[in-house]
């Protein structure tokens, strides 16, 4: 199983394009989705405060939440919660809740993989790591 997670405020125009993609993989995927602000604590304590002109109750202003909020696929999850995350390590660790195997691949809402890079990707995964690495590993893109 390929999990690609996104962690995203205000992603709009370039989120909305992502589904498609995914739709065109012929592996099993999932796609989650967490938005909001975070709060600059843990890995991200360097980080100002997001001004709150850029997000009503700390949810997306640019469309990204109503697109988010209007999927219905099998294979997306979208978290959101109104006040900050605890940082983005709490967003990232919202996105990997109960993901036990498999590869899982960060990927900004303005990145665009190839699918058939993820698809030989997995297939090398599969063939040339089982002996040396854990069931699971994180990449980014």
């Amino acid at each position: 199983m390929l999990t690609i997670f996104t962690i995203v405020l205000n992603g709009e125009p370039f989120i909305s394009k992502k589904l498609e993609a995914y739709q065109k993989l012929k592996i099993p995927w999932q796609w989650r989705i967490v938005e909001g602000v975070s709060s600059p604590r843990n890995c991200t304590r360097w980080c100002r405060e997001v001004p709150s002109k850029w997000h009503n109750n700390f949810i997306s202003i640019d469309g990204t939440h109503e697109y988010l909020e209007g999927i219905n696929h099998p294979n997306v999850s979208v978290y959101f919660q109104n006040k900050p995350f605890d940082g983005k390590i709490e967003m990232v660790n919202k996105a990997l809740e109960g993901i036990e195997d498999g590869v899982v691949m960060e990927q900004d809402a303005d990145e665009f993989g190839l699918p058939n890079r993820w698809k030989r990707f997995m297939a090398f995964s599969k063939t040339r790591w089982r002996e040396r690495l854990p069931s699971s590993i994180a990449i980014t893109s």
